[in-house]
């Protein structure tokens, strides 16, 4: 898939996280410290991050560990954009308390209701325009993103996980 520039959203992703990394130790910035961190040749990791060079390509434990080095996960919603999926960052669940659950719970039908009521205001005038629209997708993936925290919670919770 490409974009209306001619370049794969991925690979467009994947450049733009190398060429902004800033290595936490060194404080160097780009390619050239993304590729030492990496233990990898700068020459290849440009060519591998040209998005205008098909000869050479990121393969996948490279881009994890671009991911994993530059924590820009840009290159990962490209790629489940192109997938119709989505990749949202789950909060540490360490505290899983009844309360701490409840609480959460509680939390879920608050985001649930800010969202009818954007939704309600939207469709008031029987259209809906598209900063409208941004407005319901940003309230929506809240609620969504509440429920995966409360499941991902409640894993937490389980006892003698893998066994039925």
């Amino acid at each position: 898939m490409k974009s209306m520039f001619g370049i794969d959203p991925v690979d467009g992703a994947l450049y733009q996280a190398a060429h902004e990394f800033r290595d936490p130790v060194t404080g160097k910035r780009g390619v050239t410290a993304l590729a030492k961190r990496l233990n990898v040749k700068e020459g290849t990791l440009q060519n591998k991050l040209n998005p205008t060079c098909n000869e050479h390509e990121v393969m996948l434990r490279e881009f994890r560990n671009i991911l994993l080095h530059t924590n820009d996960m840009q290159p990962l919603h490209a790629l489940c954009a192109e997938f119709n999926h989505v990749a949202m960052l789950l909060v540490n669940s360490d505290d899983v308390s009844d309360v701490a659950l409840l609480e959460h719970l509680a939390q879920i039908d608050i985001e649930r209701g800010e969202f009818m009521q954007r939704l309600k205001q939207s469709l008031a005038d029987g259209q809906v325009y598209q900063a409208e629209y941004d407005l319901l997708m940003k309230e929506g993936m809240d609620v969504i993103r509440a429920w995966l925290e409360a499941l991902h919670r409640l894993e937490g919770m389980v006892v003698n996980r893998g066994r039925r």
